[in-house]
């Protein structure tokens, strides 16, 4: 698997403070291409407020919304499960280090 990193003039890998849900990233796609939320999430088959969960941040993107997203959108399902797991753990390394 390759190991996917960003790495500064330095040599040491670059981190954002910035904590993006990847489903702010899904409405800023759908609102470019000029869809409506309720109408794409009846085209993914989901319920609007289910859709508009994700879009909150609520709920997770899964691999069959990933997928999904890959046909409607034609974003592969890999990069919406790669900004769902970067997110992950973000969040979760957030948490231990506050514990810590």
């Amino acid at each position: 698997m390759a190991n996917n990193k960003v790495v500064g003039s330095n040599g040491q890998e670059l981190r954002t403070d910035v904590l993006l849900h990847p489903g702010e990233v899904l409405e800023m796609e759908i609102l470019s291409r000029g869809l409506t939320k309720s109408k794409f999430a009846m085209d993914i088959k989901m319920y609007p407020s289910h859709m508009s969960d994700i879009l909150k941040g609520k709920r997770n993107i899964t691999e069959e919304i990933a997928l999904k997203l890959e046909n409607i959108l034609g974003i592969s399902a890999e990069f919406w499960m790669r900004l769902q797991v970067e997110y992950n753990i973000s969040v979760l390394r957030t948490k231990m280090n506050h514990a810590a």
